[in-house]
This record gives structure tokens, C-alpha cells and sequence, in this order.
């Protein structure tokens, strides 16, 4: 399973698989890499959360490009739809396909990097390669801070509901609820924030000495293998498209 893959392992895969989208066409980011993320998401039982998550993303950033590509062509042959102000056509299509093939390989690749990596192993894999402490927790907390707040604003708006105040229904009634839910969201996150703040201190956070960890992973053989694997791939990809 994809899980079980070292952290950074998976990044130079990801990294990989992005410079191999850029030197070739869309239909490497459309009909490879798009099929496999949703495989592997399945692989990993990762699935249902994988594809509500991209197919929101995807529909609001590549619809937004996709249509902006569309509105820009010009050309007047194979017109699939005229609108007037818009044309669809094969070309454009076609462009349209082109332009969002790395945005596609990169939502889709980074977004199945999160939902199948722990932070906290992404957090130690950073050190082992001798990434700041400091540099290695402020991505930690930065990745954690968004789920962390939507899970803390669900748990207020369920106490909202347990003393009779409406948060379902119309537009109306939930932002009646969800403003009133903002003040003790924020007042509950800087409170955080301090106890955090205490705890990293009282760890030795700020310690010039040499920081270790409870849990310990390491790269097994299999990571290696599929490192020296991407490699050659990439070399081979670039030579064939370059030569």
C-alpha cells in the first residue's frame, strides 16, 4: 500500500511524475496519472475521502481554467457549441486539456500524498534528511491547522444544536449560527496556541541540541528500489523526449 511508503519517497515519486506531465502530453496527467491516484486511493482504502476532496478541487480550479481557455480561442473550425462570446471547439478543447495537465498532476498527486501520509512521519522523514526542527514543525502545524479547525467548528456548532439554536435549513439560518460560532472558534484556536506554545518549551522546542524522537521509521528496501526505479524513468523520459 501506498501508506507504507517512506514519506520522502513519495515526494520524489510526486516530483517525478510532475516532470514527466510537463514534457509530455495531457494524456499522461488524464488517462494515467488521474486513474492511477484513484487506484492507489482504493488500494489504500483511502477512496471516499480522496474523491470528495479532488473532485471539489478539480471542478473549481480546472473548470475555471478550462473554461478560460476556452473563451480565449479564436480558431473557427470543428465548432462544437457557439455561444457568441464563446466557442467550444476541438482546438480548444485540446488546449484546454494541455494547459491543465500539470495542474491535474499536482493536485491529484500532492492531494493522495496527504490523505496516505501521517504528518507526524512526514515530520520525522524531514529531519532524518536534516531539515530544521523548527522548519519541519511549522509544516506539521500548518497542514494540521485547517482539519483541526474544521473539526473544532463542528463539535461548537453541535453544541449550537443541543441548546436549540437552528444550524440547518436555509442559507438564512445557518449563517445566523455559523457567525455566532466564530467567537469562541477563534477564542478556542489562540488558546491553543499558547498551550502549545507551553508545551514545545517545556519539550526543549527551542534547544540547540540535537532532537530525537519517540517513534522511529526508516527506509526499507523496497523504497530504495522504487526510488532508483522513478530515476531511471525520469532519465529515460527526458532523454527519449529530448534526443
Amino acid at each position: 500500500m501506498i501508506s507504507k511508503i517512506f514519506p520522502t519517497t513519495k515526494l520524489f515519486i510526486i516530483s517525478v511524475l510532475i516532470v514527466i506531465s510537463l514534457v509530455l502530453p495531457w494524456q499522461f496527467a488524464y488517462l494515467f496519472v488521474l486513474p492511477m491516484s484513484l487506484i492507489l486511493a482504493f488500494a489504500d482504502k483511502k477512496f471516499s475521502q480522496y474523491i470528495k476532496k479532488l473532485l471539489v478541487i478539480l471542478v473549481v480550479v480546472l473548470l475555471i481554467i478550462f473554461l478560460f481557455q476556452l473563451f480565449l480561442d479564436k480558431s473557427t473550425e470543428n465548432v462544437y457549441v457557439n455561444l457568441g462570446f464563446m466557442r467550444i471547439t476541438l482546438n480548444g478543447i485540446l488546449n484546454g486539456l494541455e494547459q491543465t495537465k500539470f495542474v491535474l498532476t499536482l493536485i491529484t498527486l500532492f492531494l493522495l500524498f496527504f490523505e496516505t501520509t501521517d504528518i507526524e512521519d512526514l515530520m520525522i522523514a524531514l529531519q532524518q534528511k536534516n531539515v530544521s526542527h523548527v522548519t519541519s514543525y511549522i509544516i506539521m502545524a500548518s497542514m494540521s491547522m485547517i482539519p483541526e479547525m474544521i473539526k473544532r467548528s463542528s463539535k461548537i456548532m453541535r453544541a449550537q444544536e443541543a441548546r436549540g439554536i437552528e444550524t440547518k435549513g436555509s442559507f438564512k439560518n445557518r449563517m445566523k449560527a455559523f457567525f455566532p460560532s466564530l467567537g469562541p472558534l477563534i477564542i478556542a484556536s489562540l488558546s491553543e496556541i499558547d498551550e502549545k506554545t507551553i508545551t514545545l518549551e517545556a519539550r526543549g522546542f527551542s534547544s540547540e541540541n540535537k532532537k530525537t524522537c519517540l517513534k522511529e521509521i526508516k527506509k526499507t528496501t523496497a523504497d530504495r528500489i522504487i526510488f532508483y526505479v522513478f530515476l531511471v524513468l525520469v532519465a529515460a523520459v527526458l532523454i527519449w523526449r529530448f534526443k
